[in-house]
C-alpha cells in the first residue's frame, strides 16, 4: 500500500471531548492528550484558551515526550465565567520556541486512502 508523505508538527493535542458543559459555576476537569510526531525528545508546556472571565488552574502545565508515538495526558480544572454562553477552548502547546496548536484525526476505511486531518485542538464549552 502507498501512503503519501505527511508534514505535521512536532506533537499533536487532543481534548478528551468535543464539547463540555457547565450547569452552574463549579469547576470541570478538561484533559488534553498530547501525543509525539517527532523522532526526539520534546518539551515545553501547555495551556488552554478560554473564553473571557474563564480560569484554569494550572494555567499551564510542562511536559516531556521522549519518543515519537509517546503520549501524555495533562489535566486542567476550568472555571467558567459568570455569564451564560457558548464559546471554544483551545489547547496550546509552546515546544522549542514554537506554539503548536493542532489536533489529530485519522480517517482509516477499507475502501477509500488513510487520511490525516490537522483540524485545530478545540472544544465547545458552554455554560446555562
Amino acid at each position: 500500500m502507498v501512503r503519501p508523505v505527511e508534514v505535521v508538527p512536532p506533537l499533536f493535542l487532543n481534548l478528551s471531548d468535543n464539547v463540555f458543559l457547565f450547569p452552574d459555576s463549579s469547576p470541570k476537569e478538561i484533559a488534553v492528550i498530547i501525543k509525539s510526531a517527532s523522532g526526539k525528545s520534546l518539551n515545553g508546556t501547555i495551556k488552554l484558551s478560554l473564553p473571557p472571565g474563564w480560569k484554569s488552574e494550572p494555567a499551564s502545565v510542562p511536559f516531556e515526550l521522549t519518543k515519537r508515538g509517546e503520549e501524555s495526558t495533562v489535566a486542567f480544572n476550568v472555571f467558567p465565567g459568570k455569564d451564560n454562553l457558548t464559546a471554544s477552548v483551545k489547547a496550546m502547546a509552546v515546544v522549542e520556541g514554537r506554539q503548536v496548536d493542532q489536533a489529530l484525526q485519522l480517517i482509516d476505511y477499507s475502501h477509500i486512502p488513510i487520511q490525516t486531518l490537522l483540524p485545530k485542538a478545540e472544544a465547545k464549552v458552554v455554560k446555562n
